[in-house]
């Protein structure tokens, strides 16, 4: 029996021994279970993530890839409508949804305009024609003196002065205001000293306007107005203080020649003429000096002038239109107009002598005076 106990009791230790390795291998495998289904587990969450980030990745480059060919259809779009509608001149447009056109400028091409019956003629001194061997002269021997109403040019002659066409607008300002014609026909003249290359205007009322004209479809002030110039009389203390600076500044500006006519032939109230047109800065009057010269050995015949304008500042100092000078030319001022709607006015005047006369227009530099001429003859 001890021996059987005996037995027992060395194979109890072996046999739990060998329970308690089993146990501890099956808890092992267990835990490397749990571990192998933690690692699959966050395998397969990994996984997820990286599917979810390709497909946001995929999404994103086709919303790319989207929107770049949008974006060019709509510069494609935008680039044949271009093409289908080309720039235009910038038009600016108001709150209603009408267009204003661009404003004119009246000095960049600026001549007169004489009425004729229902038409108005505008006169333009040697024009330029294509041919740089021929000249407005020649279009006037071709068509025999053309005043383009009773005969006019043929319209379609390669030497007409491509600057001007058929039905081209015109502004023509009058005593009325300005008034907008179009050109009808052509006409060309000689002359004593300069061609004449003639635009024939219709298109106006009863009162056919004479004046400054330029082109254009709008005038550049709609409120201009020709007015004739009437001179001004000076309180006798203004008057006296005129006549002295402007004896002096005769004497400073004359050649030295033309002086000695000066000193026979002085100042006086009677040569002076001044006139108060809108000016702008410090410029407060319009002054015009005629002095009449005979000639000694022709007193009844034609003589000599001396002649200035200029514009006066509040202190009575001259800035020179026209400097003084000792000839056959004598100033008559015309007309005063507001042009291009400053607040000032233009000053139109004429340089006359016995074989003819040349107009002018002053205008304004700032507030500076500058002349541009706007036709005339003369031998």
């Amino acid at each position: 029996m001890r021996t059987h106990h005996g037995s027992v009791i060395v194979r109890l230790p072996i046999v739990l021994g060998l329970l308690l390795v089993a146990a501890c291998d099956d808890k092992q495998a267990t835990d490397d279970g749990k571990v192998r289904a933690e690692a699959a587990k966050s395998d397969a969450a990994k996984s997820d993530t990286k599917q979810i980030d390709a497909a946001k990745s995929d999404a994103a480059k086709s919303d790319a890839k989207q929107n770049d060919a949008e974006k060019a259809d709509t510069t494609k779009s935008d680039t044949e409508k271009s093409e289908a509608n080309p720039a235009r001149p910038p038009e600016t447009e108001t709150g209603s949804g009408s267009v204003i056109p661009p404003k004119v400028d009246p000095f960049a091409a600026l001549f007169l305009s004489g009425a004729d019956g229902k038409f108005s003629v505008v006169d333009i001194n040697d024009a330029d024609v294509p041919d740089k061997d021929k000249s407005v002269d020649d279009l006037a021997e071709a068509c025999d003196q053309c005043d383009g109403i009773e005969s006019f040019l043929d319209p379609n002659n390669k030497l007409l002065p491509t600057a001007y066409k058929i039905g081209d607008p015109w502004v023509v300002v009058g005593a009325a205001g300005p008034q907008v014609g179009k050109i009808r026909a052509f006409g060309a003249m000689g002359g004593a000293s300069t061609s004449h290359y003639l635009l024939v205007l219709d298109g106006f009322g009863a009162d056919v306007p004479s004046g400054p004209a330029y082109p254009g479809a709008t005038p550049a002030n709609p409120k201009a107005k020709l007015v004739q110039a009437k001179p001004i009389r000076l309180e006798a203390s203004a008057m006296a203080a005129l006549m002295k600076t402007l004896a002096s500044e005769l004497t400073r500006k004359l050649e030295a020649e033309s002086r000695p006519t000066l000193a026979k032939h002085p100042l006086t109230a009677a040569h002076v003429t001044v006139y108060a047109p809108k000016m702008p800065g410090t410029a407060k009057q319009l002054v015009v000096v005629g002095i009449p010269v005979p000639d000694p050995e022709d007193p009844d015949g034609i003589g000599n002038t001396i002649a200035a304008m200029a514009v006066l500042d509040g202190g009575g100092r001259p800035t020179w239109i026209s400097e003084p000078t000792l000839g056959l030319e004598s100033i008559h001022v015309g007309d005063f107009v507001d042009l291009d709607g400053d607040g000032f006015d233009e000053i139109t005047f004429d340089m006359s002598y016995y074989e003819g006369s040349f107009s002018f227009i002053v205008y304004w530099d700032g507030t500076k005076p500058s002349t541009m001429g706007t036709g005339g003859d003369g031998a």
